[in-house]
């Protein structure tokens, strides 16, 4: 009768081994309320493995199963497999680092879309992951209609298959995601996330090596809209600490009383962003890059890299530490090459509404706004062209929170066009930009 009431049993990281396992299943079939049984790294192989699952029949409860780190290998996954199309009430299966061969995980993954089990949570990585487990695994993730939650882990021996095509026909209502990856090159990787992940638009947690999201779904879908820009932006403990605003009364809410945590903020940021630098270099590379006829459209688009530079160009030069503004310069740098020379094709003159500078001539004076300056200017991804902001360029927002160095750096993109052209009504106004 106490034994009955038993619901949830965690032995995991204990020496059960084998007979442990023989043990332990003629105990538990005699409780046919037990819901969750947890054995990490138990010390079974294949033959404990299989005598655990004997006790299992349609009168028991067990919905949640952990095996992971046990040598489970091709008789323990065939066992499951078995198990899993005979038994219905099996919702959650961990077999993470079983040594289970191709062949076994195989018939995992097929029993995960064939057998009764209702699977809506699937870990199964760290085993052999090959091209025949991949395939299985797509056409598993076209018919599963309950898995919610897959993890691949962190290793793939995938030779013609390609990552991406997992979720190709995916109908699966997945909800969280893990496929670090590590054995695959940058461009696969981000091919998985945007031509793979893209697809499952249910996503709330996804752990692909190069991004990591937990349990939010705003993040999730913010990061395939504009993932240049989330991973430039995103962690920011305090926007205030290191953007710059529209007014000076703004700025002044900056006060030594909180440098302290502006600095923990930076220094856990540019540890986030460190993280992701790989993925940056390579989305800012595939941008700058010529088109190749017949390869799959950029990652980034023109509004994202757009948004991005803007984000990068608005950093308080007074609020940002020495790391930040390396930083800052060395991504600006990326974007549009060391001599501004990259993100732009053909030159153009256009009005900007407002402008915002010093004259030279006097820098004790208040800043002087320009109204209409005719503007020459590289025509690129940078420029903000959207109806609402119209005329606001890297150099106005470079302006507004100080920064000399990226203010030089996009007038060098006048003199490459054939010398610098900024006029008022008429008169030459380039000073002001010097």
């Amino acid at each position: 009768q106490e034994q009955s009431r038993l619901r949830s049993l965690h032995l995991g990281s204990n020496i059960l081994d084998n007979d442990g396992a023989v043990a332990l299943s003629v105990e538990l079939g005699w409780n046919q309320k037990l819901q969750e049984l947890h054995l990490p790294n138990a010390s079974f192989t294949q033959r404990g493995i299989t005598a655990l699952l004997g006790f299992l029949s349609y009168k028991h409860s067990i919905a949640k199963l952990t095996l992971s780190y046990n040598e489970i290998g091709d008789e323990g996954a065939m066992a499951l497999a078995s198990m899993m199309r005979s038994y219905p009430k099996l919702t959650y299966l961990d077999v993470t680092s079983g040594d289970i061969p191709s062949s076994g995980l195989k018939e995992i993954v097929t029993a995960m879309h064939d057998g009764l089990s209702p699977i809506s949570t699937l870990k199964i990585g760290d085993n052999k992951l090959d091209d025949d487990v991949g395939r299985a695994l797509a056409e598993g993730l076209r018919l599963a209609i309950w898995l919610r939650c897959l993890d691949l882990g962190s290793v793939s021996e995938f030779e013609e298959f390609k990552p991406h095509e997992l979720l190709a026909s995916c109908r699966a209502p997945l909800e969280e995601l893990v496929f670090r990856g590590r054995s695959l090159e940058i461009k696969e990787q981000a091919s998985f996330i945007f031509f793979g992940c893209k697809r499952c638009q249910n996503l709330s947690t996804i752990d692909a090596g190069l991004i990591d999201i937990q349990d939010s779904q705003d993040r999730v879908a913010s990061f395939f809209d504009r993932p240049l820009t989330f991973l430039l932006t995103d962690g920011l403990g305090s926007e205030d600490s290191l953007f710059a605003n529209k007014t000076q009364s703004d700025a002044l809410t900056l006060s030594l009383d909180n440098a302290a945590v502006r600095r923990s903020e930076q220094a856990a940021y540019l540890k986030k962003v460190k993280s992701r630098e790989h993925l940056i270099e390579f989305l800012i590379e595939q941008r700058n890059r010529k088109p190749v006829i017949g390869e799959h459209r950029p990652f980034v688009d023109r509004r994202d890299a757009r948004s991005a530079s803007h984000a990068i160009a608005r950093i308080k030069v007074d609020g940002a530490s020495p790391q930040i503004l390396a930083w800052q310069q060395r991504v600006v740098r990326m974007m549009l090459g060391e001599e501004a020379g990259k993100g732009f094709q053909r030159t153009t003159i256009f009005p900007m509404p407002v402008c915002r500078a010093y004259l030279a001539a006097a820098p004790h004076e208040p800043p002087v706004l320009i109204h209409n300056a005719m503007v020459r200017s590289p025509e690129d991804a940078w420029e903000v062209k959207e109806k609402d902001e119209f005329g606001r360029t890297m150099l106005t927002d470079a302006i507004w929170a100080g920064g000399s160095g990226i203010a030089q750096l996009l007038c060098k993109r006048n003199k490459a066009s054939g010398g610098r052209q900024f006029t008022q009504e008429h008169d030459d106004v380039s000073t002001i930009y010097s």
